[in-house]
């Protein structure tokens, strides 16, 4: 993905962190029993992971 210099990769990490981070929180949440509790921690962490991701690519870019 090319960047347009307007943080594109930080949205898209915070997209893609937020669908995975969900994705695996069911997964998770079901082995250990609270789906719902399991979504919300995974979607959580996939954001500040994400986020952190974007902000990393978006300022090695520049």
């Amino acid at each position: 993905m090319k960047d347009d210099g307007n943080g594109s990769f930080i949205g898209l990490g915070i997209a893609l962190g937020a669908a995975f981070g969900s994705a695996f929180g069911v997964a998770f949440g079901a082995v250990f029993g609270n789906v719902g509790l399991g979504i919300v921690y995974g979607t959580s962490f996939g954001i500040v992971v994400g986020l952190a991701v974007g902000i990393f690519r978006n300022n090695k870019n520049k």
